[in-house]
């Protein structure tokens, strides 16, 4: 039948629509049949369909790749595949695809170190999802305008609305084109409506199931601790956000000669979330806590998360405790690992942590609490962990663990839940500690289930895609202006040495963000990779079972393997696959919220600032504009490229907007910048030139 098709379409430039090609097939399929086949041409790149629907032929064989488009705000987007280089839409080449639609694309340009640059052939799957807008209503009827752009500008509802005004935040479902309300949320002036928003976009769970929330109130410490080391006299305390709330690892340093015992001891979430039970069906669910701003999703209810799996201050607490003996030059020697007791004696901030360290008084609104005669041992054990902790960031850089910095912004709200200030989060030297601790706590794990051969869930980071990297060399000589004199051999070490290179915090900022781009994204999986950024043949996730469900899985393996009960290794691998990959999706979910719950903070608080000019550093060119990062706000905002100018263009290599030829903006660049329209719901920040007006650009 497919002959048949492809004969059908010879010379049928403008193509033909689907009932006549069936009309003029014989013997004449069903519909399904044809849909079928033509599926199969469009795939394997010998037709193509039109914007009305019509099936045309192409004259040479499309290159087809399958993905998911990214669509951004100014119209055009980006499709997404694992391992593969981005490839750019413009918005006419879209066809309709919204964001998160899997999709195929034909390659419109592909030339050697350039951009490529495609055309949605065929959406294949349009993603299931909750859209948000804003309902108004308009010569008596009601209609959605969009947070989504690729939803167009207007959706017209036919759900009677018991409405009197216009304006109202909600969310609604899309089935085909009609549109289906789902919730009213509140007005733009609602201090939760971002929150709102967000939880509903995503469709997060806000409250828990009766039968959860009784599972966990049937839960209580045990009488005894049989089967577990004591260590309820060590010296073992915890170091968190001064606004953390459920505190699920601790630490304990100590040193004899040469040799040092670190002690990371996490919450033993398995022993009160049993395998199957109500509370572990939730969890599995959820998958992660998700953390948006001042508010959490949690993936446990408070009586786990907040008290009986929280390890607090003078409080016998459940563990898994791992035991490492670590060399003056970052070599762990010896280790052990088994379920303990512990009786944290101190929950220490960490600038709190700091002040001790550096040994200045704590905090005047310090919220560290140390249980009676224990400050001074405490402070001991820091200024050993801080000892500790610079043996192993110097081991770190040993193996050249690829650190990218990139400064996040701190949202402090008011009251009232509006932005009362935006500063850098400062990564403390007490942050690094417990990270180091962390890593190394993982690490040792990872290799013990590696070697026993136990199977497990990984954490796994795989190496950047050689497309990828190439541009960013390219990229990378141009905007720092140097050459790169070795581009084979360790790839840690030699990207390592690039970043280090680089002195300007606004260059190295930029640089940061191309590495950043060009590096797969971590994810869960049963099969060990390694970790690429951090430089290490096996890591895992062991050390947030509270707030992670596959480091919550790893817990219950591991004791399972150290009670040697693991007997059908097949089945169990079966089961671990599947969460890694379910966690992989709901990590992504769970990021897009927080990242979402930002940028609409930032947007809101930037709308009252239309007009004025700030700071930024171009941080992206593409054909059509310049992404510029506002310095003081953290995000991005988009300048076109006809705004420097009629004779405008941008390169090649996508590193410089020329004037008549001559490079006046690259890559790096700081440049100050007109806010022109904010729109908060859509993600658009619109920026112009400092001193832009229409007048002098048209």
């Amino acid at each position: 039948m497919k002959d048949k098709i492809l004969h059908i379409l010879e010379g049928k430039r403008n193509g033909l629509a689907f009932k006549t090609i069936k009309k003029r097939l014989h013997p004449r399929p069903s519909d399904e049949e044809l849909k079928k086949a033509l599926m199969e041409l469009i795939v394997e790149g010998y037709i193509t369909q039109t914007n009305k629907g019509k099936y045309r032929k192409l004259k040479k064989r499309a290159k087809l790749l399958k993905g998911k488009i990214q669509r951004f705000s100014a119209g055009f987007g980006f499709l997404l595949m694992d391992g593969e280089e981005d490839v750019f839409i413009p918005g006419r080449f879209l066809m309709g695809a919204r964001t998160g639609d899997t999709v195929l694309v034909s390659l419109k340009r592909e030339r050697r170190g350039k951009k490529r640059e495609g055309k949605v052939v065929k959406i294949l799957e349009r993603k299931k999802q909750v859209y948000t807008g804003e309902l108004i209503r308009k010569k008596k009827r009601w209609y959605i305008i969009p947070d989504d752009p690729s939803l167009g500008e207007l959706l017209p509802v036919k759900s009677k609305i018991k409405l009197k005004e216009s304006g109202w935040r909600v969310s609604f479902y899309l089935k085909g084109d009609v549109v289906k309300l789902k919730k009213i949320l509140g007005k733009d002036d609602d201090p939760e409506i971002d929150y709102l928003t967000v939880v509903e976009k995503y469709e997060l769970p806000e409250k828990f199931p009766k039968r959860v929330l009784n599972n966990a109130k049937a839960l209580n410490m045990p009488q005894r601790y049989r089967g577990r080391k004591d260590l309820r006299n060590w010296i073992i305390f915890t170091i968190d956000p001064k606004t953390a709330k459920d505190f699920d690892d601790a630490i304990s340093v100590k040193k004899k000669g040469d040799i040092y015992t670190l002690g990371v001891h996490i919450a033993d979430v398995s022993h009160f979330v049993t395998e199957k039970s109500a509370l572990d069906k939730e969890a599995r669910k959820r998958a992660f806590s998700v953390y948006l701003i001042d508010k959490v999703i949690p993936m446990l209810p408070e009586r786990l998360s907040n008290e009986l799996c929280s390890l607090k201050p003078g409080e016998d607490r459940l563990t898994m405790s791992v035991i490492m003996d670590i060399t003056k030059d970052g070599k762990v020697i010896r280790y052990d690992i088994f379920p303990s007791v512990i009786h944290s004696v101190a929950r220490l901030s960490y600038e709190d942590a700091e002040r001790i360290i550096n040994d200045l008084p704590l905090e005047e609104d310090s919220v560290s609490i140390f249980t009676r005669g224990y400050f001074e041992k405490v402070k001991e054990s820091l200024k050993l962990a801080n000892e500790l902790a610079d043996i192993l960031l110097k081991d770190r850089e040993k193996r050249h663990s690829i650190d990218i910095d990139i400064p996040e912004p701190e949202i402090i709200l008011d009251k009232g839940g509006r932005i009362k200030k935006i500063e850098i989060d400062k990564r403390l030297k007490s942050q690094k500690i417990i990270e180091e601790f962390m890593i190394r706590a993982n690490v040792t794990v990872a290799e013990y289930m590696t070697k026993k051969h136990i199977p497990t869930i990984y954490r796994i980071h795989e190496r950047p895609d050689e497309e990828k990297l190439k541009m960013f060399f390219e990229s990378y000589e141009k905007i720092t202006r140097t050459k790169i004199m070795v581009r084979s051999g360790n790839l840690n070490a030699i990207l390592y040495e690039l970043l280090n290179r680089v002195k300007d915090e606004k260059t190295k900022k930029v640089v940061s963000y191309l590495l950043l781009r060009s590096m797969m994204r971590a994810r869960y999986s049963v099969e060990n990779k390694g970790h690429f950024g951090l430089a290490l043949p096996y890591y895992l996730h062991f050390t947030s079972p509270i707030r992670r469900y596959p480091d919550l899985m790893v817990h219950r393996v591991l004791k399972w393997a150290l009670k040697r009960r693991l007997e059908d290794k097949v089945q169990l691998m079966e089961e671990l696959a599947e969460v890694a990959e379910t966690s992989t999706k709901k990590e992504e979910i769970a990021q897009r919220a927080e990242w979402d719950i930002t940028d609409y903070k930032i947007l809101g608080f930037l709308k009252e600032h239309e007009g004025e000019e700030f700071d930024g550093v171009v941080v992206t060119i593409i054909e059509h504009g310049v992404f510029v990062n506002l310095s003081d706000f953290f995000i991005d905002g988009f300048i076109p490229l006809e705004f420097f100018g009629q004779e405008a263009k941008v390169d090649e290599d996508l590193v410089y907007v020329l004037i008549n030829g001559k490079p006046v903006i690259a890559l790096g660049n700081n440049i100050r910048v007109k806010i022109l329209k904010v729109d908060k719901w859509r993600k658009r920040l619109d920026l112009a030139p400092a001193g832009y007006n229409e007048d002098s650009f048209t």
